[in-house]
């Protein structure tokens, strides 16, 4: 056995040694250390050097040091250096705690091995994801841009149609027969219909853009300012809405938290049964990991699971504008407000049972 490991020693690529622990004195080396460090010498020529004495070329010798003191607590590290000939090394340092049979010291046997084409290889990939990330956000900021250039300039052609169509009702509806005026309303609608959609693109490319401060929120004050009946975000006649207080206080940037919560409501009370009262409840709960999650709860139409994921994304609609008049946005700027905001968001549904949509968020502290 003792011939065996001798072999195995002195033949494997990865360097062996021992060395005191409280000098540094080299007690033993193997070949592979030598070729590992570079080191123009024998096994022998190292035996009773200081470690800094034969690597103070390859590391400072604070360096040094700071590496000996790791022995008395840490038993593996990586660690890159240069060598005396220039070449950038990365090693896998493993060791344990023993005492010399010979002269009896605390020393420490180690092995270390040369890692440099792995770490080579992992910075690589973290350049190229870095580069293709840094790619796709440049193309994403020039979306939102070309989104909100659009979106802005359309407005002024919109209102014109709009006033237009108005103009044309008011002055010459004597002089139209049914059909026309019935043409012109189509317009008139579409144009409201059209703004609507534009809105919802400006709040959906806004979330991209600004800079969102977070802080302390107060949801009991923030969904009675959403529910206000002097306001203009939610209809409210119509639905019979409970909130269960108190929601408690989370981490987020209000202005964007009004928006979520306020799409979240109007996707409530829009899903509605024919025929039926929109009732809607608001309620929270404490989750695992300090965090709060808000849930807002209808008893609509509902949603097949399968569509559980495609409800947030834009522009994904499961019914016609007819049957729900709507822009296909609302949901997803519920995602991505929260998302910003560093939140989570999800839904529990069944068809003809209504859904339950939450939004999850960091408690913030009383005070």
């Amino acid at each position: 056995m003792e011939e065996l490991f001798r072999h195995l020693i002195e033949f494997t690529n990865d360097g062996v040694f021992r060395f005191t622990l409280d000098e540094g004195l080299i007690l033993f080396a193997n070949k592979g250390f030598m070729s590992i460090f570079e080191l123009d010498m024998s096994p022998q020529e190292v035996i009773g050097r200081r470690i800094d004495e034969v690597q103070v070329y390859l590391m400072p010798p604070r360096t040094i040091r700071g590496a000996i003191e790791k022995h008395r607590e840490i038993h593996q590290f990586e660690y890159h250096f240069r060598t005396l000939k220039g070449n950038d090394r990365w090693l896998l340092h493993d060791s344990f705690l023993t005492v010399d049979e010979r002269s009896g010291l605390p020393c420490v046997d180690a092995i270390v091995k040369d890692i440099t084409s792995r770490k080579i290889a992992e910075q690589q990939l973290e350049q190229r994801v870095q580069l293709r990330t840094a790619a796709l956000m440049d193309a994403n900021a020039e979306f939102e841009n070309v989104m909100y250039s659009i979106s802005h300039d359309l407005r002024a052609p919109l209102r014109a149609i709009n006033g237009f169509s108005a103009a044309l009702l008011e002055d010459w509806s004597d002089r139209f027969d049914e059909p026309a005026r019935a043409n012109v309303k189509r317009i008139a609608a579409a144009a409201v219909k059209m703004h609507e959609l534009i809105e919802d693109l400006l709040a959906y490319s806004k979330l991209g853009r600004k800079d969102l401060h977070l802080g302390p929120v107060d949801l009991d004050v923030l969904f009675k300012e959403v529910l206000d009946p002097s306001g203009t975000y939610i209809t409210t006649r119509l639905a019979d809405i409970d909130v269960a207080s108190p929601l408690g206080l989370v981490v987020a940037h209000k202005g964007t938290l009004f928006l979520v919560a306020q799409n979240l409501l109007a996707n409530a009370i829009k899903f509605t049964k024919p025929g039926h009262r929109a009732s809607v409840r608001i309620f929270s709960e404490r989750r695992p990991q300090g965090r709060v999650r808000v849930w807002v709860q209808d008893e609509g139409i509902g949603i097949r699971e399968k569509y559980f994921a495609q409800i947030f994304r834009p522009f994904e609609r499961l019914h016609t504008s007819l049957e729900y008049p709507g822009t296909g946005i609302g949901l997803a700027i519920v995602r991505r407000g929260v998302d910003r905001m560093g939140g989570a968001a999800g839904v529990e549904s069944e068809v003809d049972r209504g859904s339950r949509v939450w939004i999850e968020f960091e408690e913030a502290p009383e005070g």
